[in-house]
């Protein structure tokens, strides 16, 4: 779910949860990629505006 927020709030995307799962293995294992080129494919859009609006405003690590 982190990564759901950090696209939302550093650049504006909606993402489907399942759709971040590259980003979120960045965002939580940092030093496993640190000094390597890394390609993230994130994709859709396909969730519940009410489980987003919830997501995007609970207190997640990229909101900090």
């Amino acid at each position: 779910m982190a990564a759901l927020s950090y696209c939302f709030l550093y650049s504006n995307l909606k993402i489907e949860p399942t759709g971040g799962l590259a980003l979120g293995a960045l965002l939580t294992q940092p030093e496993r990629f640190r000094g390597k080129r890394v390609c993230c494919i994130i994709s859709g859009g396909n969730v519940d505006p009410a489980v987003y609006a919830r997501a995007i405003t609970s207190d997640f690590p990229a909101n900090s």
